[in-house]
């Protein structure tokens, strides 16, 4: 969790009640509770997770659970957090009420010896606290005559039975299936493990339920990675949900474990970040930047990969300003300084011999050189204090109008470290794969003038090729047979990579830009900083020459990729 975060702020208390063991016959003993509580008492009571005051309860009579219960509602405040945690049978008498059976429990004297849940209700409406949660892991049955076998509704009306302001109910089940045969409880999953409080442990004590990686586990997101779990293990078993009142989010524990997978990022965002124009991705730095220090976890994750990748790009605007942005994150937080204690003045004794402090040079003034005297001779001083420094930015690559560098007198030419491909180079690859769509086209439609379906034929052969060609070659690799012959390659500006069958379709009708500008899309490679058509600048693709690489100079300081490979970019 991030400094200052108040969202886990506030008394946080915590009541489990478990029962595995009864002294009724017809109450048969189960095996999770007792662990269960530990395990939701260890999580809950863990300050890195919950932060909860744990009372635990195991096998104690109704008269002491309903003791703590009153106890732990009372004399609260409003913001605090209450969390009641029951793990034990629950049973219904005749007229409908629910019970939860303690270590007392008899099953034809419920109200006296069992914990009626309309106490429980009482209890959590006349507590101040407006910020309740119960959770109900317990075998619901019904109670009736000795020798009768029944069971009971489907529900548990947890409205009637817990409604009020300000609280939630989540329970293990939202049915109840089970029946009594004579004295005893014919439940056959009594002895198995609580699939639901095994689930709510593991999604507390892993940080999986944190669903939207923010760092924080909501009760909606809790309830959701439970219903999940259960779901999968047993799929006749289904987690209920019931809030009443509640305002805003109730987080219920911090992730433990640190976010390891980014939360995707706004799509107005993520555009800007891949747009070919330096400006607009730079414009997207700051808002990274203040991603980066959010209290969201997975997005600032996010912003993080996302301004670590713009240290790598070819403009030195966004460059600089991604880097910048990280270091200033990466900074401590700058402790203030203790002020000194005041020291009473010491009488200082004259001295002797006072030596005049040092003055500033004044500016000399010029005088015109005296006979047989040259301007070498004479000694230069400064003509202000203190001098001026020299040139610092001597050496440096000369930036361009787009903010990035030159390199090597080539003002266009760079992309990543790679050459561009010249307009000549890629009208030459052109022309070569023109060489089966236009014979294609001309045996196509002479068939169709002359009805001859032999050269019709043909001419779909070849305009097949020509799709091969430009579509499934070019796109799965980069390089139709024009641009392999100049040692050419298409590739996405993103990650440098071919484009796809998809992408290079979708390229093609894209060049209907360069041929509806009159074919002035297809010049832009002339004066464009990128050398891309139109069509380049909708896909976003670049034409890269692989046979040789800008040579640097020396004046141009490489800098390490992010994933410390050796593939290095310019330094901005």
């Amino acid at each position: 969790m991030k400094a200052g975060d108040d969202t886990m702020d506030g008394s946080r208390s915590a009541l489990i009640v478990a029962s595995d063991d009864y002294t009724d016959p017809g109450l048969r003993r189960l095996r999770a509770p007792a662990s269960d509580a530990q395990a939701l008492a260890g999580v809950l009571r863990d300050p890195a997770i919950g932060g909860f005051q744990v009372r635990t309860l195991l096998n104690q009579p109704a008269h002491e659970v309903n003791l703590a219960v009153e106890e732990f509602f009372a004399d609260r405040r409003p913001d605090d957090l209450l969390l009641l945690h029951f793990s034990c049978h629950g049973v219904k008498d005749e007229g409908g009420e629910l019970y939860f059976a303690a270590a007392n429990t008899k099953l034809r004297r419920l109200g006296a010896t069992a914990v009626a849940a309309e106490f429980v209700n009482r209890r959590m409406s006349r507590s101040r606290s407006r910020r309740v949660v119960l959770l109900l892991d317990c075998c619901y049955a019904g109670a009736f005559e000795r020798g009768m076998t029944a069971r009971a509704g489907t529900g548990i009306a947890i409205e009637e039975q817990f409604g009020g302001r300000g609280r939630a109910v989540i329970t293990a089940s939202s049915a109840m299936e089970y029946a009594f045969e004579g004295d005893e409880l014919a439940d056959t999953q009594a002895l198995a493990p609580s699939v639901f409080t095994s689930a709510l442990v593991e999604g507390l004590e892993t940080g999986e339920a944190d669903r939207d990686q923010d760092g924080l586990v909501a009760l909606d997101e809790l309830y959701d990675y439970v219903f999940d779990k259960v779901q999968a293990a047993t799929p006749n078993q289904t987690p209920g949900k019931w809030t009443f009142g509640v305002q805003g989010d109730l987080y219920i524990a911090r992730r433990s474990r640190p976010v390891a997978t980014p939360a995707p990022l706004p799509p107005e965002l993520q555009q800007a970040i891949d747009h070919p124009l330096a400006a607009v991705r730079a414009g997207a730095v700051q808002e990274l930047a203040r991603l980066f220090g959010s209290r969201h976890a997975g997005l600032a994750l996010a912003g993080r990969l996302a301004l670590e990748r713009l240290t790598q790009d070819d403009s030195r605007a966004v460059c600089a300003a991604a880097t910048a942005a990280l270091g200033a994150q990466a900074q401590p937080a700058v402790s203030q300084p203790v002020p000194p204690q005041p020291v009473p003045p010491q009488p200082v004794p004259p001295r002797l011999d006072p030596t005049p402090a040092p003055k500033p040079p004044t500016a000399a003034v010029r005088q015109p050189p005296a006979a047989g005297q040259t301007t070498a001779d004479r000694v230069q001083e400064p003509a202000s204090w203190p001098p001026p420094p020299e040139h610092v930015t001597r050496g440096r690559p000369r930036p361009r109008k787009d903010g990035s560098p030159e390199l090597g007198g080539h003002l266009r030419g760079d992309y990543r470290g790679d050459r561009l491909a010249t307009w000549p180079q890629r009208v030459g690859a052109a022309l070569i794969d023109e060489l089966a769509f236009i014979p294609g086209m001309i045996l196509f439609w002479a068939g169709v003038a002359n009805n001859t379906f032999p050269v019709v034929l043909l001419g779909l052969v070849a305009l097949a090729i020509n799709a091969y060609n430009r579509w499934h070659l070019q796109g799965t690799t980069g390089q139709s047979w024009g641009k392999r012959a100049l040692h050419l390659r298409l590739v996405r500006m993103t990650d440098k990579q071919p484009i796809g069958f998809g992408a290079a379709f979708l390229r093609g009708l894209a060049h209907t830009l360069d041929i509806l500008t009159a074919g002035v899309g297809y010049l832009f490679p002339l004066w464009d900083v990128r050398r891309q058509t139109l069509a380049d600048k909708v896909m976003k693709t670049v034409v890269i020459s692989t046979r040789d690489r800008l040579q640097r100079p020396a004046n141009v300081v490489d800098r390490p990729s992010a994933q410390g490979s050796g593939d290095s970019r310019q330094a901005s």
